[in-house]
């Protein structure tokens, strides 16, 4: 069961990521009219963040907060060099 379990889970990131891959691109081609998608992807980021670290503490793997903390500073990172936090002149 936790193969499986782990082979579902591993399968739905490896989409999630290919779907984050190309809303992303989406969201820097679109300039400051992709200001909605960064807001998206952004809520989905926290989202997951808070749940998945919270619940890695409480079940005893907390060392899972780290490359948490490394995949979030990446997606920061990101949105700082696309330029979408920048106000529309």
């Amino acid at each position: 069961m936790l193969r499986f379990s782990l082979a579902v889970m591993g399968a739905v990131s490896i989409g999630w990521a290919v779907t984050l891959f190309f809303v992303v691109r989406a969201a820097i081609d679109l300039g400051g009219q992709g200001r909605p998608l960064w807001n998206a992807i952004t809520a989905g980021m926290v989202s997951w963040f808070v749940i998945d670290s919270a619940l890695s503490v409480a079940t005893g793997f907390g060392l899972n907060v780290v490359p948490n903390i490394a995949l979030a500073l990446m997606y920061i990172v990101g949105l700082i060099a696309s330029g979408a936090l920048k106000r529309p002149v």
